[in-house]
């Protein structure tokens, strides 16, 4: 579904400044260093969501093993992967989800395909060992 006045886009550099504060003060972790990508999206020109990407992990199993790379591969091609950093809705994108929300459940009713969320770890997170027996 398309939001009308909505803008995705790359903060410019002479926005850096400015996005590193609304991310201060709106996100826990606040900002990171240099060498990340600074992604806006504004409703209605007015700053919704902040996103930041950055560089990957540098081993994660279950990536190569999905790619299929070996220590080569990921050397020469790990830099063609960004990492998720920060992820912050802002007062404005909020207020606008809150409307969208009420708006769905006042003329359709909720989503035909609501469920209730399913929390999963994350996918390079390692299980912990299987026990082992002991003597008897």
């Amino acid at each position: 579904m398309p939001l009308a006045g909505l803008e995705i886009r790359l903060a410019a550099p002479a926005e850096v400044s400015g996005f590193n504060q609304m991310l201060a003060a709106h996100h826990y972790l606040g900002p990171r260093g240099s060498g990340v990508l600074r992604y806006l999206a504004l409703l209605d020109g007015e700053p919704a969501v902040l996103a930041t990407f950055g560089p990957a992990a540098w081993k994660c199993r279950p990536r190569e093993e999905l790619l299929g790379w070996d220590d080569e591969q990921r050397d020469a091609r790990l830099g063609a992967i960004a990492g998720h950093q920060r992820l912050c809705v802002l007062p404005a994108g909020r207020q606008h989800a809150v409307l969208a929300a009420r708006a769905r459940h006042r003329h359709r009713g909720p989503a035909p395909d609501a469920r209730r969320p399913v929390r999963l770890p994350p996918c390079s997170q390692p299980r912990p060992p299987a026990a082992k027996a002991g003597p008897t």
